[in-house]
């Protein structure tokens, strides 16, 4: 296997800012981050009409961490999954990782040491959606939003 350390990011870092340039860089982070905090924005109002249309108030996600650059974390709610183990979750990720036409990468979000509270809650299971293409615009991000909730409608029919 080739190792791919400091020397390999370099190159990786040069090869991106010869072609963007500097102006270049900044706009498309300024873009990446925009389109991260209107994903975010989507995927919580989608989640409050989500619980509605379902006859609850519960939303399916939360968010426990805000947008950093370009990756938006989306939480399932223990409220409206209480029974659901990470295995059962894990069914989500691959229902929309079988659409292949967005990847989505999971992680498990434990509660800090001593807060009584998020303990109580539990470990939060986080998706997360990754903006890193140079060409993403808010129509892009439409579509992951309705490629996430038809799955999540899926998974819902799913027996967990």
């Amino acid at each position: 296997q080739v190792g791919l350390g400091a020397p390999f990011r370099s190159l990786k870092f040069f090869t991106v800012f010869q072609s963007f340039g500097v102006v270049g860089l900044r706009g498309t982070l300024r873009r990446h981050m925009l389109l991260a905090k209107y994903l975010h924005q989507c995927l919580d109002l989608h989640s409050i009409d989500f619980g509605a249309s379902n006859g609850t108030s519960a939303v399916p996600f939360i968010f426990p961490i805000e947008p950093i650059f370009g990756l938006v974390c989306a939480a399932f709610n223990p409220a409206c999954y209480p029974k659901h183990k990470y295995a059962d979750f894990l069914k989500f990720v691959d229902l929309v990782n079988a659409t292949d036409k967005i990847y989505i990468v999971h992680t498990v979000l434990t509660p800090p040491v001593g807060d009584a509270a998020a303990a109580e809650q539990g470990d939060l299971f986080l998706v997360r959606f990754s903006l890193s293409h140079a060409t993403l615009d808010f129509a892009d991000m439409d579509r992951i939003v309705n490629i996430v909730f038809e799955q999540l409608a899926e998974f819902n029919k799913i027996e967990c």
